[in-house]
């Protein structure tokens, strides 16, 4: 069974859960070509490991939110409570 569908269910096929999904499948295809056509080379990558390092990639992306939503959150209560006139 594929790691990624392992880890995320819903990017299985429908046909073979076991299986990325088509539509999943050529997504990646036409990032690895994006990334072929900017001079990126792609040779000898996986499929599977391409798809690992976007999940990763998507995934630390997600914390970065969360890590700039919680520093707004602190410096908005600080000045809310400390430097705000009513």
């Amino acid at each position: 069974m594929n790691k990624l569908v392992l880890k995320y269910p819903k990017l299985g096929s429908s046909a073979n859960p076991e299986k990325l999904s088509m539509l999943i499948s050529g997504i990646l295809v036409a990032i690895i070509g994006v990334l072929a056509s900017i001079g990126i080379d792609t040779v000898g990558l996986e499929l599977n490991t391409l798809a690992d390092s976007i999940v990763s990639l998507v995934e630390l992306g997600y914390q970065g939110v969360a890590l700039i939503m919680v520093i707004y959150g602190i410096v908005r209560k600080i000045y809310i409570k400390y430097f705000k006139k009513n």
